[in-house]
């Protein structure tokens, strides 16, 4: 199976002023570029811009997909429209963390999934979940919650932490939270799916589950990162770099 990989990027609050759009233009020569989108696919070599610092100075969401499995979405939101203690407790996990900025929050979602043969193009994805950055703006916590069940299920959280706040409405996701899932679904981390009961949590007996934490006790949020992530994808042995 030969190596691809897709880079989109989303500018939603503003259009690109064309200064930026030149800035981006000298990152990569092949992209597709406009007011509002920025999108590149590789079948050899790798984006040469740093997604994150790229989301941080220029866009509002970003999709990266590999065909060897690996899943990322970041999504930018202005400080204050999403309270930064609040979605802390969902997050500081490789599957879900914070980036802070001066003005911005940024949510990284990222996941390894097992590759199969169910491989859809590219096009459209991104789109569908836009709407998810919009429910989180107004209060939606859905996102997070389904996140932290992931990073769960892939051993990222300690047995003693306790279960964030679960949001009303898992019971009827939206479109973009079944995107989100379907994105995440086989992770390559070695654990069987969580098994939702009522109101989202775990059935006592389900595979793979914990006792519920006691008390309404939350535990204390972690520090948001401020540093640069790595690439979001594995670098493949062997690939050059190609703008």
């Amino acid at each position: 199976m030969s190596e691809y990989q897709y880079y989109e990027f989303l500018a939603l609050d503003r259009p690109l002023t064309e200064k930026q759009r030149a800035e981006l233009r000298s990152i990569s020569t092949r992209a597709e570029i406009t007011a509002t989108r920025f999108v590149n696919e590789y079948q050899w070599g790798d984006l040469k811009g740093d997604p994150r610092k790229m989301m941080e100075r220029y866009f509002d969401a970003f999709l990266y997909l590999a065909n060897w499995g690996t899943r990322q979405v970041m999504l930018r939101l202005p400080r204050g429209v999403l309270d930064l203690e609040t979605a802390a407790q969902y997050c500081g996990t490789e599957t879900a963390s914070l980036t802070e900025t001066d003005s911005h929050l940024i949510l990284r979602l990222y996941v390894d999934r097992e590759p199969d043969d169910d491989w859809d193009e590219p096009g459209g994805q991104l789109a569908a979940m836009i709407q998810a950055r919009s429910e989180l703006a107004a209060g939606d916590l859905r996102l997070l919650y389904l996140a932290w069940l992931l990073a769960l299920q892939c051993d990222e959280v300690d047995d003693e932490d306790t279960e964030p706040p679960v949001p009303a409405g898992l019971g009827k996701l939206s479109a973009s939270h079944s995107r989100r899932l379907r994105a995440g679904r086989r992770p390559s981390c070695g654990r069987r799916p969580i098994i939702a009961g009522p109101g989202g949590r775990r059935p006592p007996n389900s595979a793979g589950a914990r006792p519920s934490p006691a008390g309404p006790q939350l535990r204390r949020p972690p520090t948001p990162s401020t540093s640069t992530s790595s690439p979001p994808g594995r670098r493949r042995p062997g690939s050059g770099r190609r703008s």
